[in-house]
């Protein structure tokens, strides 16, 4: 039973709130980016909080809540490792969804603000790719296919 003391303990559970709320900032954005780009689509000045939101809060809570993950995989008195295939995947999804930010979403949303032209379908391209990814580490998590 001592195995288990460390998922159970004050210290974990407060790792696990930050990375469950670090995950809630870092996707907000993803999940607003349809309404602000349709509404960017008559006023240009629209997308300027999707740009700040995915600059200021989405990437930094994205890369918060990975390293949170990767803490709380290494707090588990290894009952959860990197190598278990549920963590590898969703630990790969995380890299690709800090790419598909900072180098998709991010500049297509900054050039929504400028009003560049294909500048929408590039960010729903990005943020389809998001979802998507954020459905697969979610499915990881909930199910953890190849832990104990």
């Amino acid at each position: 039973m001592t195995v288990f003391a460390a998922v159970d303990s004050t210290g974990y559970k407060i790792v696990l709130v930050l990375h469950l709320v670090t995950a809630v900032v870092a996707f907000a954005p993803a999940f607003m980016a349809f309404a602000v780009s349709r509404a960017a689509a008559t006023d240009k000045g629209a997308a300027e909080p999707l740009v700040t939101g995915v600059q200021r809060l989405a990437i930094p809570a994205m890369v918060l809540t990975g390293i949170l993950g990767f803490g709380l995989a290494g707090m588990s008195d290894k009952i959860y490792k990197v190598s278990q295939t549920w963590l590898s995947v969703a630990a790969v999804c995380w890299v690709a969804l800090v790419v598909v930010a900072v180098l998709m979403v991010r500049p297509a949303a900054k050039a929504l603000a400028a009003g560049a032209e294909g500048a929408r379908q590039k960010l729903m391209a990005g943020v389809g790719i998001t979802h998507l990814l954020f459905l697969v580490t979610i499915v990881m998590m909930v199910f953890k296919p190849g832990a104990p």
